[in-house]
């Protein structure tokens, strides 16, 4: 059920991002995005790489986005559960 879950998850999230969102290609397609968004399967520690992303950058949003429950936010960025994104930034 987890992997049927995260296939689905993962497809309709990058169908829906690639619609949003510029993906990064190199530094000057930073500026054209309004959050950055990292996914992981696990809702623990936040990654160090989005840690270094967001100090280089000045993109004003950043999240971890999981499919567990926990929601937090630690130095500006929000880690939370996959629907409490799509609700918070009106994905279907």
């Amino acid at each position: 059920m987890k992997k049927i879950r995260q296939r689905y998850l993962k497809s309709s999230v990058e169908e829906d991002l690639k619609v949003r969102m510029v993906f990064i290609g190199g530094p000057r397609q930073v500026g054209k995005t309004t959050f950055a968004v990292e996914c992981k399967t696990g809702e623990k520690d936040i990654s160090p790489a989005l840690f270094y992303f967001k100090e280089r950058t000045t993109i004003p949003k950043c999240y971890q986005v999981h499919t567990g429950t926990r929601d937090f936010e630690k130095r500006g960025i929000r880690v939370l559960p996959f629907f409490a994104f799509c609700r918070e930034t009106s994905m279907p």
